[in-house]
């Protein structure tokens, strides 16, 4: 019988987890937009992409002169990925609603999307002119203590910030996992003239 252990000793790196989760996001993907999507750089990426697929658990098929890859469903440990990683999203969720909440009672209702990048980093996007940063900035580290989170880094930038910092909104939209949705489209959402259309693709 397999044990967990098993199973925690074959996917236990972190890059073989984070090429899971991102197909698991994303659907098929090549091993280069896997390894950008990811944060991790092409080595690691390539190695875990060989030994997963080795192993049965992703599909790997030609695609000119790349490789698309993805996940096995018929692998048998396909059902339990899937219920795992929706069980993070859920968590994602929660803290989302548990910030909201949060950034209410601090009469400061402007929290637009959050994002976690490589379960290191925790990025808020705000509405414009908002007073007080550093106490929100206290209160959300003591709000993530409270949750389990205490090594995430809380970092907040106003969405005209992510806007007219293309390096920035390039970085974080690759690197984040965006709950609200993508920063892709940022530019294009601001230059719309009426805000709530603008904030449409936050999906709040």
């Amino acid at each position: 019988m397999l044990m967990p252990e098993d199973v925690l000793k074959f996917l236990g790196t972190r890059s073989k987890w984070m090429v899971l989760y991102v197909l698991y996001k994303n659907g098929s993907m090549s091993g280069r937009e896997i390894s950008r999507q990811s944060g991790v750089s092409w080595m690691p990426v390539g190695s875990a992409l060989a030994v997963l697929t080795d192993a049965g658990l992703l599909n790997c098929e030609p695609d000119g002169n790349k490789k698309i890859y993805s996940l096995n469903e018929q692998h048998f440990l396909y059902g339990s990925l899937i219920e795992f990683f929706s069980s993070l999203e859920r968590c994602q969720h929660q803290l989302l609603s548990a910030l909201r909440d949060r950034f209410k009672r601090w009469g400061e209702p402007i929290l637009l999307n959050m994002g976690i990048c490589n379960a290191e980093r925790l990025v808020l996007v705000t509405k414009e002119n908002v007073s007080s940063i550093g106490a929100i900035s206290t209160n959300v580290a003591r709000l993530l203590d409270e949750m389990g989170y205490k090594k995430m880094k809380v970092e907040i930038y106003s969405i005209s910030e992510i806007a007219n910092n293309h390096r920035l909104r390039s970085s974080l939209d690759r690197t984040c996992i965006w709950i609200g949705g993508s920063l892709g489209k940022v530019n294009e959402i601001l230059k719309s003239s009426e805000f709530d259309r603008r904030l449409a693709f936050f999906d709040f």
